[in-house]
């Protein structure tokens, strides 16, 4: 009989923390416009756009454009290229750690390029949840589909990224 009484009065006297609680960090900064440099873009301008947060878990969606640096005989081109990118990010404040999965389209006549890049992304993400600078940094292992090949039909390549814009 003493413990459903102490509950009871427990219940009268902190009835605060039976309540759904907002999480601590609200991102008002939803939106976010950087330039990449590097991954599978070359280099790219993004806009990115946090669809959930939940606690400490947040997710977002990326679209860019940019060009994509490469050679052909010899000779330096510019491909256009459009980056699509699907993020999460863990982190209680500003720092977060980010992961993400990704497809980007390469617009090229070249028969020795490839038309797409699988991407993947594990980073880390600076982003002031009021809005701010937007720092991020990740390692972008490239699966595509290499045209050359005889044998090797997709290859996976390393590449890093580097992100520098704002959020509001």
């Amino acid at each position: 009989m003493r413990i459903p009484a102490l509950a009871f009065l427990f219940t009268l006297l902190f009835p605060s923390l039976l309540l759904a609680q907002e999480p601590r960090m609200r991102y008002r900064a939803k939106k976010a416009i950087y330039l990449d440099v590097g991954g599978s873009g070359g280099i790219t301008a993004n806009f990115d756009y946090l669809t959930m947060e939940i606690d400490n878990i947040k997710t977002s969606i990326r679209l860019g454009g940019g060009l994509y640096p490469y050679k052909v005989n010899g000779e330096s081109k510019l491909m256009p290229v459009v980056p699509l990118e699907f993020l999460g990010f863990v982190g209680q404040k500003a720092g977060n750690l980010e992961l993400g999965l990704g497809y980007t389209h390469r617009f090229s006549n070249e028969p020795s390029q490839p038309d797409y890049h699988l991407t993947g992304r594990v980073g880390f993400r600076y982003q002031q949840p009021r809005g701010g600078l937007v720092f991020r940094l990740g390692y972008i292992p490239l699966l595509y589909k290499d045209p050359e090949s005889i044998r090797r039909n997709y290859v996976l390549s390393p590449a890093f990224a580097l992100s520098v814009g704002a959020s509001f």
